[in-house]
């Protein structure tokens, strides 16, 4: 018998699709091989295998699948990637869906208000706590110490803050052009370069003093607004999609050696405009008790007059007189919250004139009367007008109350020496001082009167 025949077979030679034709397995071969309990389980368990195998991925299909979804918070702003290009800018917040990495990728902006203090770089540094004297040191190190160099030679100090955000619409620009461990860096250094050219162009009096009122917009004052300006075109060149929305100069000062001159001046220049606006007060009172709400009106139309007197132009300058006296004697002045009418003090000095002019005329004309009244009893009966105006002058003479009367003999001769009584002189003027007092009180109180009446009338005429 040939060997290959007298050999048991083994299972590999059975499945050999090699083997000839014509000595195929025997059927009780395939029954011991199909009926072995161990190769039968083996079977399952691969089998059971390549399904658990199948499970689990499609479960991390699946999982591979969600990862493209993630979520943009509140102030951001998403960038949808796809192989490193930009798919979908400008994301709003919420549930978002990317390729998945690394397939695609979903980047997310920070669109908030960011800050950044500029303490150290233009600001002398002090490595250890200072006495209060320490800020006036004499000396600088440099690569320590920062400065600024202005227009006309000198150096200053400033501290400097910079609020920043991403500009919603330039989110795409900033995640192609910026790094975001950079941001700040980059904002820094734009901000830097922007107050190293503004101060360069400003003298070393021109910044200290700078006033924080010669705004350039709300809240900005000018030499902000222009590092502001510099520092955004830097950042605009780059196409960084950076917005810089406000620049603060924290604190200012001069180099060291020169602060106590300064601050000396500083102290003057507040002393003075302390003053300045003290006097300005002092002259708003004083033109607002003279004239009230008129007041403006009649300073500028009395420098008119002025001018045009200088000028030799006499009729203008009469129009204008004319209409000053207008406005003294009651005629409103347009303003910007209505019609504006003249009181105060120069409305009791229009009272006391008019009252006084009224009073002389009077008077005079009493005069007048009573001197026309006698011109014809003189011219009647001389002797007798002579005679009763003797008279009268006689006991006007002997009324008054320094006078004093002496009985004498009649046809004797007598010679006196006297001298005016003391107490007779000072009850005499006691009773001229009360009775001047009397009328000038009388006089007050109807000019308060007069002025309380045409104030109601006034009122009464105004448009209501």
């Amino acid at each position: 018998m040939p060997d290959d025949q007298q050999r048991p077979m083994t299972e590999d030679a059975l499945l050999d699709p090699r083997r000839p034709e014509s000595n195929p397995p025997s059927e009780a071969v395939f029954d011991r091989y199909a009926l072995d309990p161990a190769q039968k389980s083996l079977a399952d368990a691969l089998r059971i295998t390549y399904r658990v195998i199948q499970l689990v991925m499609v479960v991390l299909f699946a999982l591979f699948v969600l990862s493209g979804f993630e979520t943009v918070g509140e102030g951001e702003r998403g960038v949808s990637l796809t192989f490193g290009a930009i798919n979908q800018s400008d994301l709003p917040p919420g549930q978002q869906f990317h390729m998945p990495y690394p397939v695609g990728e979903l980047i997310t902006v920070h669109t908030g208000a960011n800050e950044i203090r500029i303490a150290r770089d233009f600001f002398p540094r002090r490595d250890q706590p200072q006495p209060p004297t320490a800020r006036n040191l004499r000396t600088l190190k440099p690569g320590r110490d920062g400065s600024i160099l202005t227009a006309d030679g000198a150096i200053v100090h400033a501290q400097w803050s910079v609020v920043f955000r991403v500009d919603e619409g330039g989110v795409a620009s900033f995640v192609r052009n910026i790094h975001p461990e950079e941001v700040r860096d980059l904002v820094s250094a734009a901000v830097k370069r922007g107050v190293v050219r503004t101060v360069a162009g400003l003298t070393i009096d021109e910044f200290l003093k700078q006033s924080a009122l010669e705004e350039t917009f709300v809240g900005e004052a000018a030499i902000e607004g222009r590092v502001r300006e510099v520092a955004q075109s830097t950042l605009d060149e780059l196409d960084s999609g950076i917005i810089i929305e406000r620049v603060t100069l924290d604190d200012r000062s001069p180099p060291g050696f020169v602060r106590d001159i300064f601050d000396e001046v500083a102290r003057q220049t507040a002393a003075a405009s302390s003053a300045r606006e003290e006097a300005e007060q002092y002259a708003r009172e004083q033109l607002s008790a003279v004239a009230s709400g008129a007041a403006e009106a009649l300073i500028e139309l009395i420098d008119e007059f002025e001018q045009l007197t200088d000028q030799n132009r006499e009729d203008q300058a009469e129009e204008v007189l004319a209409r000053i006296d207008a406005i003294l004697t009651g005629e409103p002045v347009q303003g910007a919250d209505g019609p504006r009418f003249v009181s105060g003090e120069v409305t009791r000095i229009i009272t006391d004139a008019e009252q006084y002019r009224t009073n002389v005329v009077t008077r005079a004309q009493a005069a007048a009367d009573r001197f026309a009244a006698k011109l014809e009893l003189y011219r009647d009966n001389p002797a007798v007008f002579v005679s009763s105006e003797w008279a009268d002058a006689y006991r006007s003479f002997v009324a008054r109350a320094e006078a004093q009367v002496f009985a004498m003999p009649p046809e004797s001769a007598m010679e006196l020496v006297l001298t005016r009584d003391p107490d007779i002189a000072r009850s005499a003027e006691a009773e001229r001082n009360a009775a001047e007092a009397a009328q000038t009180l009388q006089q007050r109180r109807d000019a308060l009167i007069d002025a309380q009446r045409e104030n109601r009338e006034s009122n009464a005429e105004r448009p209501r």
